[in-house]
């Protein structure tokens, strides 16, 4: 009966330390959540409405200088960024040349390497300080000129210099039609030539070519036979291309140049001495019955006549039958 009891007993003792035990346990475990979760104990408080705004936010986290946490405000001008090398705290600059202001210059005495200092005078000068980018100019392969910026061309829109062109208002040659007005050499040369070509056989212009002293230039530099080389240069194999184009000059207006002087000359058609813009409606309708809009467009672009024109001198030699080239 004892042995029974006793080991009742054991058994009871045991199991009030088991329980002991799992209490200490428990209260450890909750005292460490405890610790461990401010936050929660802080939110309950705010709720409770019992929060000191005197007491250190739960939040704060301790600042290892010693300035509190979070809640405390930074001292003034710990956000503003250091000084640049040669400015001053304040923002001014740097007077002395060393990088120190005039206020943080050594007291007792001039900077160190002036006048009356031991200490050696600092080996690099303003003097052989490096030149800035606007001292020494664009490094080697670099254009003298920034870039623009924007990619923005300043010189865009602006075209060359206008320059004033002084209107040509020089006389005009009298310009003249038929034979009247012709010396007679001339106009027994202008009668043959139109003979000739009105015939249809460009052979036959080879006995009017070889009636004067020397015979008329064809093309700048030697043609050769005049009729074979005439031939090639019509439009067609026979050459009555050119005899129609002699015949057109021909009965066109003409013009005496250098008149009473040894290079005196008579022109046909008058526009190849005459320039084109000082035209009248009148004398351009005569022009497009020889030439196409085209042709006087090209003419106007290289302000010069660039057609056939014939030359006959005031003693009747033919002196040329040619096409100006620009």
């Amino acid at each position: 009966m004892f042995r029974v009891l006793s080991g009742r007993m054991a058994g009871l003792s045991a199991g009030a330390r088991a329980a002991v035990t799992a209490t200490a346990v428990t209260l450890a475990f909750a005292a460490v959540i405890s610790a461990a979760l401010p936050p929660t104990a802080a939110f309950a408080r705010i709720g409770a409405g019992e929060v000191d705004e005197d007491a250190p936010s739960p939040f704060a986290t301790p600042d290892p200088a010693g300035h509190g946490g979070e809640d405390e405000p930074l001292p003034e001008g710990a956000l503003e960024p250091p000084p640049l090398p040669g400015e001053t705290p304040d923002g001014g600059a740097d007077q002395t040349g060393d990088g120190q202001s005039p206020s943080q210059q050594p007291a007792g005495g001039p900077p160190a390497g002036g006048p009356g200092s031991d200490s050696p005078p600092s080996e690099a000068s303003p003097a052989d300080a490096p030149a800035g980018p606007d001292e020494r100019g664009p490094a080697a392969g670099q254009d003298e000129e920034p870039p623009t910026p924007f990619g923005v061309d300043p010189n865009r829109g602006v075209g060359p210099p206008v320059v004033d062109v002084v209107p040509d208002t020089s006389p005009l040659p009298e310009v003249h039609y038929g034979e009247a007005g012709l010396p007679e050499p001339v106009r027994k040369m202008r009668a043959a030539i139109l003979e000739a070509a009105r015939g249809g056989d460009i052979e036959a212009l080879r006995a009017v070519l070889e009636t004067s002293e020397m015979p008329p230039v064809l093309a700048r530099g030697d043609v050769g036979d005049p009729i074979t080389f005439l031939k090639e240069s019509s439009g067609d194999q026979e050459g009555r291309e050119i005899l129609a184009i002699l015949i057109d000059l021909l009965e066109a207006g003409w013009v005496r140049l250098n008149p009473g002087q040894p290079g005196e000359m008579y022109v046909w058609p008058y526009f190849a001495a005459m320039p084109i813009d000082r035209l009248t409606p009148q004398q351009i309708v005569e022009l497009y019955r020889i030439l196409t809009a085209a042709d006087v467009d090209e003419m106007r672009a290289y302000d010069e006549w660039l057609f056939f024109k014939i030359g006959i001198g005031a003693d009747g030699s033919w002196h040329y039958f040619m096409v100006d080239e620009p």
